[in-house]
């Protein structure tokens, strides 16, 4: 209830902050994806595994006579798509943060162009961002 007045921007207030913590939730499980998909990527780079035979058709004495473990297709299926999912999370979150903090100046400013239904927006999207990003 009530007039709509200090209250219910008092309210949003305390709702974006809520929303903030999932944003700061989504930041950081990106940074965890992150992290992993730059160690294994990298060790599948310098990894050697599998016979090559193309490296006996060189008749080079030091050709590697492995594979790099990236350049198999299964390990290229695991690992990029985790890749495009953190690029994907990392741009989203940024840009909810973004967001969330044009909506708080607002409220604090005494704008009424914040409307329930951004807010109904922005909390959908937190909610479904943060279920994605903590998946991994």
């Amino acid at each position: 209830g009530g007039s709509g007045g200090s209250g219910d921007a008092a309210s949003k207030v305390a709702y974006i902050t809520m929303m903030q913590v999932r944003a700061y939730i989504i930041h950081s499980s990106n940074d965890a994806l992150a992290m992993a998909c730059t160690i294994a990527i990298r060790y599948s780079t310098i990894r050697r595994q599998g016979y090559n035979a193309d490296a006996d058709k060189k008749h080079a004495e030091n050709a590697p006579n492995e594979i790099q473990v990236l350049d198999y297709r299964q390990q290229q299926y695991r690992l990029l798509p985790l890749l495009a999912a953190s690029y994907a999370i990392f741009f989203s979150g940024k840009h909810v943060l973004a967001r969330l903090k044009n909506i708080e100046n607002e409220l604090v400013s005494g704008s009424t162009a914040i409307t329930k239904t951004i807010v109904g927006d922005i909390h959908a999207t937190t909610s479904a961002l943060k279920s994605y990003a903590t998946a991994f």
